[in-house]
């Protein structure tokens, strides 16, 4: 073999190779770069491009075999592994590589192209050319390694096909590579030095990973080894390891395993990676560093449901985690209308988003899938109205009992494979909409409406976007429409087009976080009647009354600074004071537990274990992250704050000094179970020497909106005569729904007939209400699904129950327009 060298009419058939280069990388790149990185799952079309990159590399083969021009190997092998990797988008061998890996493997073998020419490049050019040398050994070492299982099937069906030859690229280039180093080291005496930097300035971030992932494996390792001898454990165990586990990208890494990220194929298998009945719905994941990990590391202590619930606690992957009946990983999010009516004086919106989701696999009838949203609503947002276009008809759902809805849901889509959409309510201001199925090709549009209080702070009023978790909306269109309601004077609305009297409209890519804040213009009380009850909606001035706190909690994690802990210890002293660690623990005591808890990622306070909620505070700072309840479910804690709270008169006083609320404490907050104020330590001092603190306010018969500060009272009324907005009835509903249910905090199955008739009136979901649309009206009859009598139904952007008004029909028709000619658009880049 000859040293790579181009020498005087020889230099044609490098042209021609760099120019067939460069048309195998557009070939291969530019597709993925229109569909962002993402494969078809119909994979044709990618096999096609595979060819052509696959015919390229072979006549320039053909080429270089009848001249003999054996210099231009390196071109060769770089038009192989182009095709190697053109293969991959179709048979997927790395799956979704990170984006770090496919600049490396660029920066690896483009300057192979240079080695025709090696002799004829400056100085520093061949010495950085002995650095990348280096490097590329390195990575063709790995990708040889890791396809070592895939060269015995690789190696038989190449004698008869030949396409599979591709798996032993990798390790061609590594043999030539070392051949080349050794080569040129004997004409140039700098070449294996940098080759050997190269190497090592691959191989020390990879030695530092497996360090660091060692290092968090001993954290998990200890943990559940420490459960193992603990002698009452009243949490599961994964409870524990999250609390410990230290909060950096390698942690989540290792959490995520093979859930999410590629690992080597011990058993020989490579293409063996997914995991039966895999509940985390994310995309499989290549990255190199994880695959060496699971080559020399010891495997995970952690179980598969383990490492999940670590996820949904720390990580917020509760919308990857949820339980699938069929597989949602070729939707995408096509068009979201939202449509929005504001009452300012009232403080409060309705929000509908007309949303079409569409598979991108090619038709086949046996790929329906399943779409998936996690809507996060505003602080005392609910859900009023669910549809899903059927045959092309927009049909309403009906308000049902949650147990009702999932089995119907459940037996449909799980049994019977046909037309259901289901909305039910979970913890922490959000709810999750199913719609099924969503063909092959083809589209599926639904509509949720969503009744919500504004938010008030400062004497300006905000309206929140409700933002969804789902199909990928990346390349989503949206339609605004916002309508002021009950003023005389618009506000500014910068960026939008004025298209009718108080409404307004916009169209762009879709946006998750946008709000819009006004001035508040004085508020206005309003009354809505209905069936025998008056809802008035009132301003609330935030209540306090005199406390005298002998005893205090502090809610301890790593949230808290050093500093603040000092304060409040001092500040306290006096006071009986006590910190939780499986057992509550007076601080005078507990010096080093307070170090210890102050290093837990998060904490989960036993509220029904403060003794005397009248004269006791408890202060936290908790952050984001934090089991949901329902994880908890069936273990002494959770059993035991559950009948601690039906039992508990009072309510728990409690002060967050926190930016942010953990899901845990704001669905206990939800359930009425806290008197809660947040502020700032200086904001705690002055109510500690004031000796004042908030409390709610509420009763039976009246519900209090905080962020928003409203009150809404109802009370008898046989006029029966209808006037106002019926939102009130509905928010007062949810809100009384919730007070009740205190003491509930596992209430899917509920079965209190009072509370269930409540919901089914003022069509609002609940935890213990569902919306769902079926099918056909033998459906409900066959589950037991009516239609209430005397209800509010469905809400509407008029607000009181009647069908849409011209201009929401002309936004519908908005949408569909927009999803048309998206088609379109596609259909014609495709011809």
């Amino acid at each position: 073999m000859m040293t790579p060298e181009v020498q005087g009419g020889k230099d044609n058939l490098y042209r021609y190779g760099l120019g067939f280069a460069f048309i195998s990388l557009l070939t291969y790149a530019l597709p993925l770069m229109i569909t962002r990185g993402e494969r078809s799952s119909g994979g044709d079309e990618y096999f096609l491009l595979f060819l052509a990159n696959y015919g390229l590399s072979v006549s320039f083969s053909v080429m270089m075999l009848y001249s003999k021009q054996w210099q231009q190997i390196p071109v060769f092998l770089v038009l192989a592994f182009i095709s190697a990797w053109s293969l991959n988008s179709t048979v997927p061998v790395f799956e979704h590589p990170v984006l770090w890996f496919s600049v490396l493997q660029l920066l690896c073998v483009a300057p192979y192209m240079l080695l025709p020419v090696f002799h004829r490049l400056p100085v520093w050019g061949r010495q950085v050319m002995g650095v990348v040398l280096g490097m590329a050994l390195f990575l063709f070492l790995y990708l040889s390694v890791y396809l070592i299982p895939a060269y015995g099937v690789s190696f038989v069906l190449g004698i008869a096909l030949g396409i599979s030859w591709h798996a032993f690229i990798p390790l061609l280039l590594l043999v030539y590579t070392v051949y080349i180093i050794i080569k040129l080291s004997k004409d140039y005496s700098y070449i294996l030095p940098g080759a050997c930097a190269g190497f090592l300035l691959l191989l020390l971030p990879v030695v530092g990973f497996l360090y660091q992932w060692n290092k968090v494996d001993s954290t998990v390792k200890y943990a559940l080894l420490k459960e193992q001898v603990t002698a009452e454990k009243d949490l599961p165990d994964w409870v524990y390891v999250a609390q410990q586990v230290p909060d950096d990208a390698v942690a989540e890494m290792y959490v995520k395993g093979d859930l999410v990220y590629t690992q080597f194929a011990t058993g020989g298998d490579l293409m063996n990676w997914e995991v039966s009945g895999r509940r985390l719905n994310m995309a499989r994941i290549h990255h190199p560093l994880i695959v060496v990990a699971s080559m020399f590391c010891h495997e995970s202590s952690l179980t598969e449901d383990d490492r999940i619930k670590i996820l949904e606690a720390m990580y917020l992957t509760g919308h990857e985690t949820q339980e699938r009946y069929w597989t949602g990983k070729n939707l995408k999010t096509r068009t979201i209308a939202t449509n929005v009516r504001i009452w300012p004086a009232q403080r409060m919106a309705y929000t509908e988003k007309t949303i079409t989701v569409g598979n991108t696999r090619q038709k086949s009838r046996w790929e329906r899938e399943e779409a998936i949203y996690t809507f996060h609503l505003p602080e005392g947002g609910i859900v009023t109205s669910l549809s899903l276009w059927i045959d092309g008809k927009e049909q309403p759902g009906i308000l049902t009992t949650r147990g009702k809805a999932d089995s119907a849901y459940r037996q449909i889509v799980g049994v019977e494979s046909r037309d259901p959409s289901v909305v039910r309510w979970q913890e922490g201001n959000t709810v999750s909409v199913r719609v099924f199925p969503v063909p092959a090709a083809g589209n599926r549009i639904f509509k949720i409406g969503v009744s919500a209080p504004l938010d008030y702070r400062n004497g300006m009023l905000t309206y929140n976007n409700i933002w969804f978790e789902g199909p990928d909306n990346s390349s989503a269109t949206e339609l605004q429409q916002i309508n002021w309601a009950g003023v005389e004077t618009d506000p500014e609305m910068k960026g939008y087009n004025r298209t009718a009297a108080h409404t307004y409209e916009r169209t762009g890519n879709y946006e998750e976080h946008w709000s819009l804040s006004v001035k508040d213009p004085g508020f206005v009380t309003q009354t809505f009647s209905y069936s025998g009850n008056n809802y008035k909606l009132d301003k609330y001035e935030q209540m306090r009354q005199q406390a005298v706190f002998n005893t205090v909690y502090l809610d301890l994690n790593a949230s808290w600074t050093a500093d603040e802990t000092e304060q409040l210890i001092k500040l306290l002293k006096g006071k009986d004071v006590y910190v939780y660690d499986r057992g509550m623990m007076a601080v005078s005591e507990a010096d080093e537990v307070v170090n210890r808890l102050r290093r837990r990622r998060f904490s989960l306070f036993p509220w029904h274990m403060v003794k005397d909620p009248s004269s006791s505070l408890v202060i936290t700072k908790g952050g984001r992250y934090a089991p949901a309840l329902q994880e908890l479910r069936g273990f002494p804690f959770a059993d035991n704050l559950a009948a601690g709270m039906r039992m508990q008169q009072q309510r728990v006083k409690v002060y967050d000094m926190g930016a942010e609320e953990s899901l845990y404490q704001r669905t206990l907050r939800e359930h009425r179970v806290f008197d809660y104020e947040r502020g700032t330590l200086e904001q705690l001092k002055q109510l500690l020497a004031e000796g004042m603190f908030a409390i709610s306010g509420e009763n039976d018969s009246m519900v209090v909106v905080t962020t928003a500060g409203l009150s809404i009272v109802r009370s008898s009324d046989t006029a029966r005569v209808r006037k106002g907005n019926d939102h009130i009835m509905r928010m007062y509903a949810y809100n009384h729904i919730m007070q009740q249910l205190r003491g509930n905090l596992y209430p899917e199955h509920y079965s209190d007939s009072t509370l269930v008739s409540e919901a089914e009136k003022a069509y609002v979901v609940t935890p213990v209400s569902s919306l769902v649309v079926l099918e056909t009206q033998k459906d409900y009859d066959r589950f037991g699904i009516k239609r209430t009598e005397d209800a509010l139904g469905n809400a509407t952007m008029k607000g009181d129950g009647s069908v849409p008004e011209p201009h929401e029909w002309a936004l519908i028709a908005l949408a569909l327009a927009v999803v048309i000619w998206t088609w379109r658009s596609k259909y014609r880049l495709k011809t």
